[in-house]
């Protein structure tokens, strides 16, 4: 099989392209790696050439994302296309794992998982849960780990634009990536689905990627996918009149696209509690234990079906934070369904955001909810306790109050998890525990010892030593990658205090290290750290 491998980039840095161009250049099985850039910037054509891979771009940016791909299409002709946005990257065998699939002549993609290395992102929350997965859970976990693997059975996977790979003369005979809309991936899957071809789901981490930061980058990317799937419900492709799905892949595709108009009712959950409490009208004419016995079952079968499905992915408070947290961006994207406007595609920021001050202008929303639940409260407390109420009256009052007051706890703690995020470094380190052997330089009594490397990435790491090190010292460093050794000069930029037992954590960023060093650190860090393979632990402690 003959195969290219498409890299998409506009505006992302060296620093993220390099580790993708790297690591897709490396991947096993014979390939043609191409960067597509959007950009036009010469600083990437000569990274990509120094790193093995071919630089492709054009005169205009016509269609963003889905003319870039068809821009290269139109200067490649390898069988099969393989493709990665700027900041994922592959593992060594993602071909393998991928490329047998096409045996059946009828399967024009394979999508596979999309994870995200840097943890400490917006989108990332609650705690490990080691019996599912070995990572960390984050918002997207559900519909990768559990709702695309059940779409496999119904044939109705979909493209999520990056770690897939497409059988060339399947785009081809749907005139290559869908430009209509601003949502690409989805739209030309419901085509290629259309014409008779079918989609695979392969669930094993082979690449990984960059989850959006910030607040600002989750909602842009969220709101483009939201109005992309309006675009596509107004179009003659909605799937519940399109020719050729089936019935199975109409309701598959109807769920995922149906879910953005769910904010609605979330909001109206949040405003209910509000207007009881300042009106004292009531949504409803039966009250009491007759109300209860018909909605407390209903919430606890609710509750027990969404845990059973959800194959410990679920996560209910995390997962209700999130939905608050995108609500109000999906309901001004469903304005789309009606309004022909022309959408200009944004593409999701790689980096950190440093405008403060843009976080809390975007949790204003959620804040003038917060603050209006608590004057409801307030307003409902001098209502049923210094007025002259009924009984009853008073008594759904508590009640409606005490559901403003499990609002209000929701909304804080989503505001508190965006305002109170803080980052130590523009580029992400990665959690490690490999041997490193230590000598101070530039110095009289110079010493050598040896320390246990507990964060690493490319331009810097970090250790633990039984001593404070200066601010400014320059080490020689030796790291036992499970390869080969690497060597690197390094400068002391921090010591922090012992915490429990484990000895000073030692802060240093790399002064000097060669391309071929920096490359083999990448390398290790993509293939055996960020998101291991079976076995991978096991080489990194050999190592040790």
């Amino acid at each position: 099989m003959t195969v290219d491998v498409f890299i998409t980039t506009y505006n992302e840095s060296v620093e993220v392209l390099r580790s993708t161009i790297l690591a897709a250049v490396n991947m096993r099985y014979p390939h043609e790696t191409y960067v597509l850039d959007d950009g036009r910037r010469p600083d990437i054509r000569k990274l990509a050439t120094s790193l093995g891979a071919s630089y492709l771009t054009r005169e205009d940016n016509a269609h963003a994302k889905a003319g870039n791909i068809n821009a290269a299409l139109a200067v490649t002709s390898g069988e099969f296309v393989a493709v990665f946005d700027a900041d994922h990257v592959p593992h060594p065998q993602f071909l393998e794992r991928t490329l047998a699939y096409f045996d059946d002549g009828r399967v024009a993609l394979v999508q596979t998982p999309q994870e995200f290395y840097n943890r400490d992102s917006i989108q990332h929350g609650g705690a490990d849960d080691a019996a599912a997965v070995q990572m960390r859970w984050h918002e997207q976990a559900l519909f990768y780990r559990v709702i695309q693997p059940g779409k496999d059975r119904l044939n109705s996977v979909f493209w999520c634009g990056s770690n897939a790979v497409l059988r060339r003369t399947a785009l081809e005979s749907i005139g290559g990536a869908a430009t209509e809309t601003i949502t690409e991936d989805i739209h030309t899957t419901i085509k290629l689905h259309a014409a008779g071809w079918r989609t695979r789901y392969h669930n094993e981490v082979l690449a990984a990627g960059i989850a959006p930061d910030d607040l600002d980058a989750f909602l842009v990317q969220r709101r483009r996918w939201a109005q992309g799937s309006m675009q596509i419900l107004r179009s003659r492709y909605n799937p519940l009149w399109a020719r050729g799905l089936s019935m199975p892949q109409r309701l598959s595709y109807w769920a995922s696209m149906s879910t953005y108009f769910a904010s609605f009712q979330k909001l109206i959950l949040v405003a209910t509690p509000i207007a009881v409490l300042l009106t004292a009208t009531l949504p409803m004419r039966t009250f009491g234990i007759d109300f209860l016995l018909h909605f407390a079952p209903y919430m606890a079968l609710g509750l027990l079906a969404n845990s059973l499905l959800a194959r410990g992915y679920g996560h209910y408070l995390d997962t209700e934070r999130f939905n608050l947290l995108k609500a109000f961006a999906f309901v001004r994207a469903s304005a789309s369904l009606v309004l022909n406007r022309n959408l200009k595609f944004q593409v999701t920021r790689k980096t950190r955001l440093t405008e403060e001050h843009k976080e809390l202008a975007l949790a204003l929303p959620h804040l003038a909810v917060l603050a209006a639940t608590a004057f409801a409260i307030a307003w409902a407390i001098r209502s049923a306790y210094f007025s002259d109420v009924s009984p009853q009256m008073q008594f759904a009052l508590e009640l409606t109050a005490i559901w403003a007051v499990y609002n209000a706890g929701l909304i804080t703690l989503t505001v508190r998890g965006v305002l109170t995020r803080s980052h130590r470094r523009q580029q992400y380190r990665f959690e490690t525990n490999i041997a490193g052997s230590f000598e101070e330089i530039e110095i009289a009594d110079a010493r050598r010892f040896d320390a246990a490397i507990v964060d690493l990435n490319p331009v810097g790491l970090g250790f633990q030593h039984s001593r404070a090190l200066a601010a400014g010292q320059h080490l020689r460093v030796r790291m036992a990658l499970p390869e080969r050794v690497v060597e690197a000069t390094a400068v002391v930029v921090n010591s922090l205090p012992p915490d429990g037992d484990g000895g000073w954590r030692i802060g240093a960023r790399f002064a000097e290290i060669s391309d071929e060093a920096r490359d083999a650190l990448t390398l290790f860090l993509f293939s055996d750290v960020a998101m291991p393979p079976p076995g991978a632990a096991a080489r990194v402690a050999q190592a040790a």
